[in-house]
């Protein structure tokens, strides 16, 4: 088993939220800190599946191309 403590914000503007078409926010996640139990009973579930309404806001890739275009920004991992 593993603990996990993580924190979340919530962005509602700029330039990666504008960069994806029809979204209004954007969450990011830090993981601050991940415990493992060895002796405790194993959590099991399926491959998470996208909610079919993010096909309407783009990917990151053409994100990137947006920004890049409109900016001349570049995207990247640590810009998330």
């Amino acid at each position: 088993m593993r603990r996990q403590m993580v924190e979340g914000e919530i962005v509602w503007d700029g330039q990666l939220v504008a960069a994806f078409k029809g979204a209004e926010r954007r969450l990011r996640f830090r993981v601050r800190e991940v415990m493992r139990n060895v002796e405790a009973l194993p959590l099991r579930w399926n491959a998470a599946q996208p909610a079919a309404q993010l096909a309407r806001t783009g990917d990151w890739h053409a994100a990137a191309q947006a920004l890049e275009r409109k900016k001349g920004h570049k995207l990247s991992l640590a810009t998330l």
